[in-house]
């Protein structure tokens, strides 16, 4: 949804053509990464499956053979005109079930990769980038509007779509809250923020969104960073059981 939004802003103020217009084109680029990721996905799992049932593979070719399936899809769909990230994600979520009929650990080296690009090189980076937009957003000054956003994407927009989406479960309001108010925060919407303000920086619009998402991370920090030990430590004494219950079992 969120690469959807972004595709139609873009092109909605670059073209200049109407919005629905805009998001028309957004759904057929979404489409296409829809189709290259489960094509290549669906391909890929299933010549994993026969050559590994066939024996005409090793366990090493089929670890480099996964780490190629999200490089595929991705590249076929950028070719094709798609979002390469929908398109790899999808691949991924096509080609799980042959991991079943797959030796052990096929998978393990594409998920070392992804945690040591993601640690070591992506994070920092990350956060690189972020203190650069820090610097820059606040030598004008503050917002107003964008910091009373800030604190409702902080707390009733992280709290409520968590507490309507666990609706139906075993877990009580204070659970519920509590995984509101403490999910991971901070990375997800710098890189969201970062590739909307990328799609849009011709246009205007990726000033405001980096000044929106430096404040809200910004606002997370302080917010989530001095309630989190307090939070969690009074949680923890609600979920410990009473000593009469504890003598009772």
């Amino acid at each position: 949804m969120f690469l959807i939004c972004v595709a139609a802003a873009a092109e909605y103020r670059t073209v200049g053509s109407d919005y629905a217009e805009a998001l028309l084109d957004a759904v057929g680029a979404a489409g296409w990464a829809v189709g290259a990721g489960s094509l290549v996905g669906y391909l890929a799992g299933w010549l994993l499956r026969r050559s590994w049932a066939k024996g005409w593979t090793l366990p090493a070719a089929a670890r480099l053979a996964v780490l190629s399936v999200p490089l595929a899809a991705y590249s076929l769909s950028v070719f094709l005109g798609g979002n390469g990230f929908v398109a790899s994600f999808v691949a991924g979520v096509c080609v799980a079930p042959a991991m079943r009929h797959l030796p052990e650990g096929t998978v393990r080296m594409t998920d070392d990769l992804v945690t040591l690009s993601t640690l070591a090189l992506s994070t920092l980076a990350l956060w690189f980038l972020f203190g650069q937009l820090v610097s820059d957003e606040f030598w004008d000054g503050f917002h107003l509007s964008v910091v009373l956003y800030a604190v409702l994407a902080c707390t009733l927009v992280r709290l409520v779509p968590v507490t309507v989406a666990l609706v139906g479960t075993d877990l009580s309001l204070s659970d519920r809250l509590f995984l509101g108010w403490m999910g991971p925060r901070g990375v997800a919407s710098v890189v969201f923020g970062l590739l909307a303000a990328i799609e849009l920086r011709g246009s205007g619009g990726g000033d405001f969104i980096s000044r929106v998402m430096v404040i809200t991370v910004m606002v997370s920090i302080v917010l989530h960073g001095l309630s989190a030990e307090p939070i969690g430590r009074r949680y923890a004494r609600g979920r410990r059981p009473s000593p009469e219950s504890r003598v009772r079992g």
